[in-house]
């Protein structure tokens, strides 16, 4: 929690604005017009950074901090079409979870690349969105 908390104040005295699962659990629209409305003062536009640690596991398995209890793809797929942004990243996406064809998991299922598709359906929506 020590890293955690430094990491936390330097975003705030970076004028960053940091969101919280259990906001985004809450009122997302709501949520969504205060991030508007904060992030577009004295901008002519806003990139949006998207970790994919911060979704729910079973959507990102293959990423450094597969989260339990992260958000859900759908609020995320919410997030992205009301926030007017001009550009973005997805971070995190790594190929830990990649495998051979065939190769199959501890249960005796084929190998998915679940996290690479999930970051390809979120470029997707947005593109077809513009």
């Amino acid at each position: 929690t020590e890293i955690f908390n430094s990491l936390y104040e330097y975003s705030q005295q970076q004028g960053m604005t940091v969101i919280f699962r259990e906001q985004i659990k809450g009122d997302l629209k709501k949520l969504i017009q205060d991030v508007i409305q904060k992030v577009s003062k004295d901008t002519e536009g806003i990139y949006i950074s998207i970790d994919i640690d911060a979704l729910d596991g079973k959507w990102a398995p293959g990423c450094s901090a597969p989260a339990n209890g992260g958000i859900s793809l759908d609020d995320l797929k919410t997030i992205l079409k009301e926030i007017p942004f001009y550009s973005g990243d997805i971070a995190e996406v790594s190929s830990r979870e990649l495998s051979w064809k065939g190769e199959k998991d501890e249960k005796g299922e084929e190998k998915l690349d679940i996290t690479g598709k999930t970051a390809a359906e979120i470029v997707t929506d947005v593109i077809m969105q513009a």
